[in-house]
């Protein structure tokens, strides 16, 4: 209960000075429509959650962002992606306040998803989004009896479903859990009252029920009465909090009536919370603390309440920062920063937290899916650097200029963007001279085939890294193994040799040091270096021993797959390497795709029949629009390549079209188009994808 208890001690702490109430609004109201594109979507939505509640801009903004989730949806349920429309009903709904979803005010763009999710939903058994869809398509069209029986039955089905479970606390968590899911996609007062309620019930029948048999609950639940009496209230505020609702949160906390310290403590703090002074303030930035880590949502409603009463107060705006981030929304709080640092220019610990945030962001790798929110750090992180740089010019801050290019450089590559890349690597490395940013130009010139670049880069971060402590050695033999690459590509074979036995001797050293998935990835390493010298037996032999170390990392698959696909083929061990992978449950459904098209391009290498196996696979997978479905149709042979290529949307997706199209042209001794097509992936510079470099490697054997 260690959540709990913090949640509890922060609603009794000393709270911080706050800024005077200042509602946003405008003069006039705009007519014009507002159309919202991708790029400025993140943009879009920060400015809608600063505008004040009566802002006459507010409407034709929310119905712009509202029309581009409309719009995403559309193609989602055309493919039956149903995961996906539902997470676009939630960024429908996250638009609305609870009077929004009632007869009359509801927009109608919500009625596509909703009905989808209703007909698809219901054979699932999706209780929670059901009911929700159901609760929308009400609203939008209240004179459909019909819509209100369906509703009703579907509601009381769920309470007489649990009313047979025998587990006061397990009956109550149930329904709790799917009340809490509708309220989330259609928030509704109604709704939201009896999730509430809910909270209450659930205590009351767990205190009856103790008082009844203590000896019974004790064994039964994990939870003591005195625990769900403690966190009821905070539970029972957190359901209109999460909307900003106050007021709500405070009169359905003081009318529980429990009396104990922790819901008297809440409801001071709630009755504070509505204060238009400082104390307000104050009392709500407690309360999204408190709720911050066990209630993320609540938190960020409580943050846009405060940024909308309190616009001049950056506490608030470095709250929705540091929620943000704590969702994975890295970009949204890099721009939350740079706002609190523009409200207090000349407070120097605002720089300091925000590039230790950013800092910590890049250090993580969280941004090698996604470049178009790598721009959007870097730029709000360049502003905060030459923001800080004039205001505190004799301190160093966290993050640094070169760091952003590090970062740019390996997005663009990522994207396929090398000129890009280079760019930013070349900057990097000009202000500072780091190993890891010349490394990464190393594989840049390696791929797009400037060899004697490559070859001078990885010698210089060799060179920058020292060995001075163990994990120095396996950091030394990346750059090695690159460096051995690098070699052999120019026709320097006992160079290469040179280079694959010191990286090999470095991972095979560290072996015996490792365990689970850094003991994997040590294997993997020895396998394709064991293959690179010529010891094909040792070579499976490793990858064997990573398998049976981390059988659930996807990387142990890839990798194997990948070095067979260019490599000397051999089909048993790729059947051994994709039939683990199939027993992995956690295997992505596109992942299941990717590896079986790895083995067909081996067999088709080694001139047999794709195994049975891998066809069933591949047919199962064919089903639906996404691209991996599609990818599974042309190796199933349902689909010719016209088909996919039309369906192939971008650099990337069109350079996996280009590769596995010339797969299969090898496999029917179709050299010479086997060929036009790997060069045609090479040229669409997708650097950093498997399949351009397994083209790669293939060009060098036809």
């Amino acid at each position: 209960m260690k959540r709990t208890y913090l949640l509890i001690a922060l609603l009794s702490t000393a709270a911080c000075g706050g800024s005077s109430v200042h509602q946003r609004g405008h003069t006039g109201a705009s007519t014009a429509t507002v159309h919202v594109t991708a790029e400025e979507l993140s943009e879009r939505l920060r400015g809608f959650h600063s505008m004040g509640l009566s802002d006459p801009e507010r409407p034709a903004l929310r119905a712009g962002l509202l029309g581009y989730y409309a719009a995403a949806a559309t193609p989602l349920i055309a493919s039956d992606d149903y995961e996906a429309v539902v997470a676009q009903l939630a960024n429908m709904s996250d638009l609305l306040l609870p009077a929004d979803v009632s007869a009359g005010r509801l927009p109608p763009a919500f009625e596509q998803a909703a009905r989808y999710i209703a007909r698809v939903g219901a054979p699932r058994g999706d209780e929670a989004r059901v009911l929700a869809a159901l609760y929308l398509l009400r609203c939008l069209h209240p004179d459909d009896a019909t819509l209100t029986a369906q509703y009703q039955e579907v509601s009381e089905w769920g309470r007489d479903a649990r009313s047979h479970v025998p587990n006061t606390l397990e009956r109550y968590t149930r329904l709790i859990d799917v009340w809490d899911e509708h309220a989330r996609l259609s928030p509704a007062p109604e709704v939201l009252d009896m999730l509430a309620r809910l909270h209450v019930e659930r205590r009351d029948a767990v205190v009856t029920a103790f008082q009844e048999d203590p000896a019974g609950v004790m064994r039964s639940m994990s939870a003591l009465p005195s625990q769900l009496m403690r966190l009821a209230p905070l539970d029972v505020a957190a359901v209109y909090l999460r909307y900003g609702d106050v007021a709500s949160a405070a009169r359905h906390v003081r009318e529980m009536g429990s009396g104990d310290e922790t819901g008297l403590r809440l409801e001071r703090a709630l009755n504070q919370a509505r204060s238009p002074g400082e104390d307000g303030g104050d009392a709500l930035i407690q309360l999204a603390q408190a709720y911050r880590e066990p209630r993320p949502r609540v938190a960020l409603g409580l943050c846009r309440l405060g940024h909308r009463r309190f616009t001049d107060d950056p506490r608030f705006a470095v709250c929705l920062a540091v929620v943000a981030g704590d969702t994975g929304r890295y970009a949204d709080s890099a721009a939350w920063y740079s706002a609190a640092i523009h409200m207090a220019p000349d407070e120097p610990s605002l720089y300091d937290e925000a590039l230790e945030k950013i800092g910590s962001f890049i250090e993580r790798g969280l941004f090698d899916s996604d470049p178009d929110q790598a721009r959007v750090l870097a730029h709000h992180a360049r502003e905060i650097i030459q923001a800080r740089a004039q205001r505190f010019p004799n301190t160093q801050p966290a993050v640094e200029p070169w760091q952003l290019d590090y970062l740019m450089g390996v997005l663009e590559t990522h994207a396929g963007r090398p000129a890009e890349a280079q760019a930013h690597l070349e900057a990097s490395i000009q202000a500072h001279q780091a190993p890891e940013a010349m490394l990464q130009l190393g594989l840049l010139a390696e791929r797009t085939g400037d060899l004697p670049s490559a070859l001078r880069l990885y010698r210089q971060a060799l060179d920058l890294t020292p060995e001075r402590v163990p994990s120095d050695a396996l950091k030394r033999a990346e750059i090695l193994e690159h460096l051995g690459d690098a070699y052999r590509q120019s026709g320097e074979a006992s160079q290469a040799t040179r280079m694959y036995q010191q990286a090999f001797s470095a991972w095979d050293g560290a072996v015996g040091q490792l365990q689970n998935a850094p003991l994997a990835l040590a294997q993997l390493r020895r396998g394709v270096l064991l293959g690179r010298l010529g010891r094909a037996g040792d070579s499976r032999a490793a990858f064997a021993e990573a398998m049976a170390a981390a059988s659930g990392v996807l990387e142990v698959y890839t990798t194997a797959l990948t070095y067979l696909v260019a490599s000397a083929p051999d089909l048993d061990f790729a059947q051994q390497v994709y039939h683990r992978a199939l027993r992995d449950a956690s295997l992505a459904p596109e992942w299941r795709v990717y590896l079986g098209l790895w083995v067909a391009a081996i067999a088709g290498r080694a001139h047999a029949e794709v195994p049975a196996e891998v066809r069933d696979e591949l047919s199962d997978m064919a089903q639906g629009e996404a691209w991996w479905a599609k990818l599974a149709g042309f190796g199933a042979g349902q689909i010719d390549f016209d088909e996919l290529s039309r369906s192939a949307e971008g650099k990337g997706q069109r350079a996996e079209a280009y590769f596995y199209e010339a797969t299969r042209r090898l496999a029917a001794g179709d050299s010479a188009g086997g060929r036009s097509f790997l060069e045609r992936v090479i040229n669409t510079g997708m650097v950093s994808f498997f399949e351009y470099q397994m083209a790669q490697a293939l060009l060098r054997t036809q």
